[in-house]
């Protein structure tokens, strides 16, 4: 096998493929995402009529992307994320969605998708995988604003004009606001994009339509997020302050003299409903809105009641005699233009029907600050099976020359010679430490016998126990001072009592020292194979790289081909060997760290023991 497939195999293993369909192999690219009902009953979405079969909950999904989770693969994409499709998790069916904005320079785009829940339990063996497919540079715009929203949406306003002008309904019914009373201003830092401001004379004013009437059978939902002023705004462009007591209208409805308003006061919220027999039905003023923060407003109209919803909660309520409404509404104001509101508002949608309390609090879930609703997974390439950090790596490692699968070669060896040192040297070590440590205490509990009437010095007593201490580099310095001790006393009756020159002390230290330098010796083989590998790796990494862009640009310069991508893959591959450079270097540095320090150990122990053993010897025989 060369040194080119080992690589390969080996990056394989690490990086195993993901045996999964591709929906179209036009498409390079493709995202795994995960839509997790969290905080909402998904099975709560839709309301099923009596006998009729089962809707599958189908949720507008918001979809953030940054460079946190697609970062460099907006490059990957055509410009405004025309290539962009969203496949569910079969692999098959296509979602609709539609972009509200692509900001590849600054790495944002933010994405609708109505996304059908099918496995409705939460937490992570619930909702919905789903992809995002994009990198084909001959797609057209796949985008379908209208079939985003189900068919009971009857208006919504994402307010994504950047430069103020009248927004557009993004539903297939087309509901738009008239030209000449839109005053609304731009907001470029609102909640999901582009929003709009408020300034207590600013209004926008929709035009009746009958598939977006207040039926009392069905019902009829409007909702918004919404941030008022907070108290002292340090926001320059944050609307102005209004007063405490002045009463702000949100919404308008007005028919033959009969009204329904959503109004703010401060932190309250309230909705009333005033027919045109002069008879008013008013929800408690106990919804709050908190000044300064994001929240989602909603006023339901069903049920035989007006209800107002912050934040997915049912807050306020009051029972009303509901009539048939042709709905010509006023947003920020009433229709008169009084009681104008001063507020940020972002996502005005109007729903046909009563949405459910699980509906509204889904979309506070998938579309507020810190929604937590879709996972995101790892982008894939097509081809490899592989994720895209894995599939990058294969292409560097075709792209390596000669040279450096040379050096990588040289580099695996040594990487390889480095195992064997670390592995053969640890369980050596760990070996000799557990002998050295018998040893001790052999010869402590062989120092406390009675000696003094034996035949030979109690020092003389573990000589015949080599073979059960063989491992040990403290016997090994034992034996050496034990013998030549007997050489120079004899090993007869009474030879304790011998005397000992200086010079024989001496000798015998002398011995002591040679056999631990012997030792030393032993158990630093093999570790100069680790210096190696740490100060050479790292160096012939570098001569490699070095030598590998040297050969990248001769070859640009004898082609003229001067681009980045010609330039990207000779260096990137270059780069390689550094890298292998330092892999090497790398473990074999704490490796070395390691085994000093317990050799440092193993000779300290050797060093006091030869000094333990040099003043038994003075001690019984000077």
């Amino acid at each position: 096998m060369s040194i080119r497939a080992a690589a390969v195999f080996i990056l394989c293993i690490l990086f195993p493929a993901i045996s999964q369909a591709w929906w179209n192999e036009e498409w390079n690219y493709r995202k795994a995402m995960k839509v997790v009902p969290q905080g909402f009953d998904a099975a709560q979405l839709v309301t099923t009529a009596p006998g009729a079969e089962p809707a599958i909950p189908e949720v507008p999904v918001l979809i953030r992307l940054h460079s946190g989770n697609f970062g460099a693969y907006f490059m990957d994409a055509q410009q405004g994320g025309n290539d962009v499709r969203f496949i569910a998790g079969d692999d098959k069916t296509a979602l609709k969605f539609h972009i509200e904005k692509w900001d590849a320079l600054n790495n944002m785009a933010l994405i609708w998708v109505k996304v059908p829940i099918e496995n409705t339990a939460g937490g992570p063996n619930g909702g919905e995988k789903i992809w995002m497919y994009y990198g084909n540079q001959n797609a057209v715009k796949g985008d379908d604003i209208g079939g985003s929203y189900d068919a009971e949406t009857a208006m919504l306003y994402h307010f994504e004009n950047e430069a103020g002008g009248v927004v557009q309904d993004r539903t297939a019914y087309g509901l738009n606001p008239d030209p000449a009373s839109y005053s609304a201003e731009a907001n470029l830092a609102s909640l999901i994009g582009v929003g709009a401001k408020f300034n207590g004379k600013s209004s926008v004013k929709v035009p009746a339509a009958l598939h977006a009437k207040i039926d009392p059978v069905v019902g009829w939902t409007f909702s918004t997020w919404i941030k008022t002023p907070a108290a002292e705004s340090a926001d320059a462009t944050a609307p102005a302050q209004p007063a405490n007591d002045t009463e702000m209208t949100v919404l308008n409805v007005q028919d033959a003299g009969n009204n329904i308003t959503l109004n703010i006061q401060g932190s309250s919220a309230w909705a009333a409903l005033s027919l045109a027999d002069g008879q008013i039905f008013e929800t408690p003023r106990t919804a709050v809105v908190t000044p300064g923060a994001w929240k989602n407003l909603a006023l339901v109209v069903g049920n035989g009641a007006l209800t107002v919803y912050v934040d997915g909660r049912s807050l306020a309520t009051v029972q009303a005699p509901l009539i048939e409404m042709q709905s010509t509404m006023a947003i920020g104001s009433m229709l008169d233009g009084t009681k104008g509101l001063i507020a940020e508002i972002d996502e005005v949608q109007v729903s046909k029907i009563a949405r459910t309390p699980n509906w509204l609090k889904a979309m506070v879930l998938t579309q507020g600050p810190g929604a937590e609703v879709v996972a995101y997974g790892d982008d894939e390439v097509y081809g490899s099976d592989e994720s895209m950090e894995a599939a990058y790596l294969l292409t560097i490692l075709k792209s390596v020359d000669t040279i450096g699968w040379t050096v990588i070669g040289i580099l695996m060896i040594m990487a390889l010679l480095c195992v064997i040192v670390i592995i053969s040297k640890q369980m050596f070590l760990s070996k000799v430490a557990k002998s050295n440590a018998r040893f001790l205490e052999a010869f402590r509990a062989l120092e406390n016998t009675p000696h003094a009437e034996h035949d030979n010095s109690f020092l003389f007593g573990l000589l015949s126990d080599a073979k059960k201490f063989k491992s040990s580099c403290l016997y090994k310095i034992y034996e050496e001072g034990a013998l030549e001790l007997k050489n120079k006393i004899g090993s007869t009756v009474g030879a304790q009592a011998s005397d000992l020159r200086q010079q024989s002390v001496d000798s015998i230290k002398a011995m002591l020292d040679a056999a631990m330098i012997r030792e030393l010796q032993r158990l630093n083989s093999q570790i100069v194979l680790l210096t190696i590998s740490i100060s050479g790796g790292p160096f012939l990494g570098l001569l490699g790289t070095v030598l590998g862009v040297m050969i990248t640009f001769a070859a640009i310069a004898a082609t003229g081909d001067v681009n980045i991508s010609a330039i990207a893959p000779g260096v990137s591959a270059a780069l390689m060997t550094t890298v292998a450079g330092l892999i090497v270097a790398i473990p074999a540095l704490f490796a070395y760290n390691w085994l000093n320090t317990k050799i440092r150990n193993i000779t300290i122990d050797m060093r006091v023991f030869a000094d333990e053993m040099i003043s038994k010897i003075a001690e019984h025989h000077s």
